[in-house]
């Protein structure tokens, strides 16, 4: 793509090791997603497989292997943008306290013979009969 004449493509024996990468990863991911027990190191053990995966096909399917170093470099900074906008969400997500106390008052539910009520008026007068 850089129109300086040959491009380099992957062999066929690349293209299979690749896909028998991609296929052990996905086989380790799903052990061990079924069956170890790292308590919450475990999000981490998946989510560096995913990484994994996922440097993989941006590599060598979006052909950044055998690409220009100025197009390393922008792929490169995208990714890393990626891996902050994550991190970033997550340091959201971890501190957050959802165990909290609220100074909401609990209101009784209304009365079962109390009249409807329209939703859109503020001033809570019944719902008029239709068609008046």
């Amino acid at each position: 793509m850089s129109g300086h004449g040959h491009e380099i493509k992957p062999t066929v024996t690349m293209c299979c090791w690749i896909w028998a990468a991609l296929m052990a990863l996905l086989v380790l991911t799903y052990v061990v997603g079924m069956y170890v027990d790292a308590g919450a190191g475990n999000f981490a053990i998946a989510f560096a497989i995913a990484m994994t995966k996922a440097t993989i096909i941006i590599l060598f399917f979006m052909h950044i292997y055998y690409s220009s170093p100025l197009v390393r470099m922008w792929a490169g900074s995208g990714f890393f943008f990626l891996l902050i906008l994550i991190g970033l969400t997550l340091c959201d997500v971890r501190t957050r306290d959802l165990h909290y106390e609220t100074d909401v008052p609990e209101y009784p539910a209304p009365a079962e013979d109390a009249p409807a009520r329209h939703e859109g008026d503020p001033s809570g007068n019944p719902m008029p009969a239709h068609g008046k």
